[in-house]
């Protein structure tokens, strides 16, 4: 029972992160955020992984950096997103990595897509351009392009996190991209203009994002990989539920379908789990 709460509250956290970021935060420089995430996980992390920092200046930790600094640009993506469209809409962007990175992973180290992967990569197809077709479809160009890169950049993350967690821990390895997240998000702080209610939500949205990504790593080490990652998945589920409970947004019966079908084909992409997933 305990491993199942641990994949439902790792979703549930990035939903509520992803809320936040729409409906409180939607006015500040995606930076700020940038900066409010890391620094939250940097004090968090920090004491239990102080003893081991000094191995990130070695040559081996070059796929942490690496990780880190695609990570980072795919998440100013995913904030600009939030900001720019609905939490549903910009979360099912942000979903797409896993296409991605299991065409990545075809690419580089030749691994042969099975018949079933190829069924899940046309669902993604086909649900997406449900999506952007459908009548209620309201994004600017700029909100898929940006959004798409995003999932791109987050399944390069992927790519070299493989490397990384077979040297480090995913502790220090979240620390590692959260001090790169404090140094780049700190350029957003000179036009900050803050306020004790702006804090505070932009604490919230830190530890929402911190407990989830512990909870989700923690989830892959107790879970069954398939069953881990259909409990990543349905984040979508999480966030499309509670924008329709407190704000009334629906987003129609063209998008719905094009979101569960993408859902799908996401869910059978990763039916065997690399080791990517982690």
């Amino acid at each position: 029972m305990i491993p199942l709460l641990v994949g439902i509250g790792s979703a549930l956290l990035f939903a509520i992160m992803n809320i936040i970021v729409t409906y409180k935060l939607g006015s500040l420089d995606p930076l700020i955020l940038l900066f409010s995430r890391g620094m939250v996980a940097v004090i968090l992390l920090g004491p239990f992984v102080v003893r081991d920092i000094p191995s990130l200046f070695t040559r081996a930790a070059f796929s942490v950096h690496l990780r880190s600094v695609f990570g980072a640009m795919a998440v100013i993506c995913t904030f600009w997103t939030l900001q720019n469209t609905s939490s549903l809409h910009a979360s099912f962007l942000a979903s797409l990595a896993p296409m991605f990175l299991m065409i990545l992973i075809f690419i580089f180290y030749g691994n042969t897509l099975k018949s079933i992967q190829l069924i899940g990569l046309v669902c993604v197809i086909v649900g997406t351009l449900l999506v952007a077709g459908g009548p209620s479809a309201n994004a600017s160009n700029a909100v898929w392009l940006i959004g798409i890169t995003g999932a791109f950049l987050s399944a390069l993350a992927m790519l070299f996190l493989k490397e990384a967690t077979l040297l480090f821990s995913p502790q220090l390895i979240v620390f590692n991209f959260s001090v790169l997240f404090v140094i780049v998000g700190s350029y957003g702080l000179l036009t900050f203009a803050p306020s004790i209610s702006l804090v505070l939500w932009l604490g919230l949205m830190g530890i929402c994002s911190v407990f989830g990504q512990v909870l989700m790593t923690l989830s892959y080490k107790l879970l069954d990989p398939q069953i881990a990652n259909a409990f990543g998945r349905s984040l979508l589920i999480w966030v499309g539920l509670i924008e329709f409970v407190m704000f009334g947004s629906n987003p129609g019966i063209i998008d719905f379908s094009g979101y569960l079908i993408s859902l799908v084909g996401l869910l059978v992409l990763t039916v065997r789990k690399p080791s990517f997933f982690i």
